[in-house]
């Protein structure tokens, strides 16, 4: 299977140089065959958030750094702040990332697949890791 995809991406890769830089329907092709190629690495590779239960998230707020725990709730589609019985956010899966809002204080967690993603807050957007 590996084989494929690696053959498959290298046709696209060669396909996407044909120079310009208009938009044209073969690189909007290129472009989502490279996106279904990165989906397709991270859920066969890649840790899922959510996947093994509770997330610990890791991130730098004013300096400081900040650590929160999401656990899944309310039949999953919730996620609760540090345990089961914490402040609810509503929990989003998006093809890229999952999203939880309105958690910790109306922060946004966008996490990523293989541990990355970006924490909200406060009209920054700043790294975070999860585990």
């Amino acid at each position: 299977m590996r084989g494929v995809c690696t053959s498959a991406g290298l046709a696209a890769l060669l396909a996407g140089c044909s120079g310009g830089g208009a938009i044209t329907p073969e690189s909007l092709a290129y472009a989502n065959l490279s996106a279904e190629l990165r989906r397709a690495y991270a859920a066969s590779y890649l840790d899922q958030p959510f996947a093994d239960g509770p997330v610990s998230v890791v991130a730098e707020e004013r300096g400081e750094m900040k650590t929160f725990i999401l656990v899944p709730c309310r039949g999953g589609d919730h996620v609760c702040a540090g345990g089961l019985h914490g402040p609810a956010g509503h929990r989003t899966d998006a093809p890229d990332f999952v999203s939880v809002q309105w958690i910790y204080g109306g922060r946004v967690f966008l996490l990523e697949p293989g541990g990355g993603g970006v924490l909200r807050h406060a009209g920054r957007d700043t790294p975070l890791a999860w585990d």
